[in-house]
């Protein structure tokens, strides 16, 4: 199992790399490639499996958002910040759920949901493609990409944690108010 720890940089856990460097050994975040300091390494918990949610985004201030609206409700989270970088961590992590956005610069989140579709490993995750396009062929372009289910951008943490619950099979919790409307 590979090693993670807190990146302050990517602001989610995500899995490190060693590094040795003028006789000094360390770590560094396999996402961002930043280096990551020895305190922000995660220990193991006890209790219930979390289930882990990779978001792939280009707008770093929406992958702050959905991570930290997905950690505080409990899910483990990762991030990648454009469709390569996505599809290469989502090969490795396997992730429960993957939140991927369709404009994306030199891969688009539907050539990505594509690439992960071809994937064993991938073929049944659910993916849920996030776009501020208002084109009314893109729930046909997505779901030929393979995508399980498309939601539109802006949002709120209600309605990304819903579609999350929502696309898991996960019982929604009906004293929480949710927003979220398919």
């Amino acid at each position: 199992m590979a090693r993670k720890g807190y990146c302050p940089h990517c602001r989610s856990v995500q899995p490190l790399g060693e590094y040795e460097e003028d006789g000094q050994s360390g770590l560094w975040c396999r996402t961002c490639r930043n280096p990551m300091e020895v305190s922000y390494i995660e220990k193991p918990a006890a209790g219930p499996r979390r289930f882990t949610v990779l978001c792939i985004d280009d707008d770093r201030i929406v992958l702050s958002f959905c991570s930290d609206a997905l950690e505080k409700e409990g899910f483990h989270t990762l991030v990648a910040d454009d469709g390569a970088a996505g599809v290469e961590t989502a090969k490795r992590e396997r992730p429960d759920l993957i939140l991927l956005d369709v404009m994306m610069p030199r891969m688009t989140g539907l050539e990505a949901c594509r690439l992960m579709r071809a994937e064993p490993t991938l073929r049944d995750t659910p993916i849920v493609l996030l776009t501020a396009s208002d084109d009314p062929e893109l729930g046909l372009k997505a779901q030929q990409a393979g995508a399980t289910a498309s939601m539109r951008k802006p949002f709120g943490s209600a309605n990304i944690i819903g579609a999350v619950e929502q696309a898991l099979g996960r019982r929604i919790d009906p004293s929480k108010p949710r927003a979220w409307h398919p």
